[in-house]
């Protein structure tokens, strides 16, 4: 069974509405869509929605808090300097997007990713790829481009773990 299908025409991608796929194949879609003004933009989907596709509520979920963690990271403390919480990591356990998996639930820990996604998105959505911003972590400043290249890096990691997860579950194997 394929899972990492583009979205259909007509769908609703937040505020864009799709109006026909230019490209699909590996880890990514390419669409040509519609702003709420009706603007012609090219959007480029990449990992997050084929990870929630593969994870499906399943235990492989449990890189949720992980990368709803990372997201929130990089893209909302880092890239738009929100004065916002960490959801998992804390000073006494900088594994604890990782830790207590038994008891975690699938589904709400997805549905706090998806969320996440989302307020990321909103976060940087007025940034330019060369906009640079301190890193907030100690270290060089990094620009916009920097985090969306090293979140693709950690999405393709995570996405390779689901994979090996799934297989030994089911036996099922990726394109």
């Amino acid at each position: 069974m394929q899972l990492n299908l583009p979205l259909q025409v007509g769908a609703r991608l937040e505020n864009y509405r799709i109006l026909r796929v230019l490209a699909a194949g590996g880890f990514s879609f390419v669409y040509l869509a519609h702003d709420e003004n009706d603007a012609p933009v090219a959007i480029k989907e990449y990992l997050p929605a084929t990870l929630a596709l593969r994870t499906n509520g399943s235990t492989e979920g449990s890189s949720s808090p992980h990368l709803a963690d990372a997201e929130r990271g990089w893209f909302r403390q880092c890239a738009a300097g929100e004065d916002v919480p960490d959801l998992y990591f804390t000073e006494a356990d900088n594994n604890a997007d990782f830790n207590g998996i038994e008891a975690a639930d699938a589904g709400a820990d997805l549905g706090t990713y998806r969320r996440e996604i989302v307020a990321a998105r909103e976060a940087v959505a007025g940034k330019g790829l060369d906009d640079v911003v301190p890193f907030r972590w100690g270290g060089a400043d990094r620009n916009i481009r920097w985090i969306y290249l090293h979140m693709i890096e950690e999405y393709a990691r995570h996405n390779g773990h689901a994979d090996l997860i799934r297989e030994c579950i089911d036996g099922a194997t990726g394109d």
